[in-house]
């Protein structure tokens, strides 16, 4: 008969596991894959409250929904 519990124990072990190796693999891509070349120095400099209220903007996403209802229905 299985037990229950103890695969539920084996199974938040290597959740647990999987997390760690997300973890160890998110830093490793720090040092591998560093953003410093892609850093436009000549570009202003633009306030973080600029920043988070362009990810907020969804035109772009309507625009292209939009765009593809019309190309569905035969609009255009």
């Amino acid at each position: 008969m299985l037990d229950f519990k103890f695969i539920f124990t084996l199974s938040m072990k290597q959740d647990f596991l999987i997390c760690f190796e997300m973890l160890l693999a998110a830093i490793a891509h720090l040092f591998a894959f560093s953003h410093v070349p892609f850093i436009d120095s000549t570009a202003a400099s633009e306030p973080t409250f600029y920043s988070f209220m362009r990810t907020l903007d969804f035109t772009d996403e309507r625009t292209d929904v939009n765009d593809h209802f019309r190309q569905i229905c035969g609009l255009e």
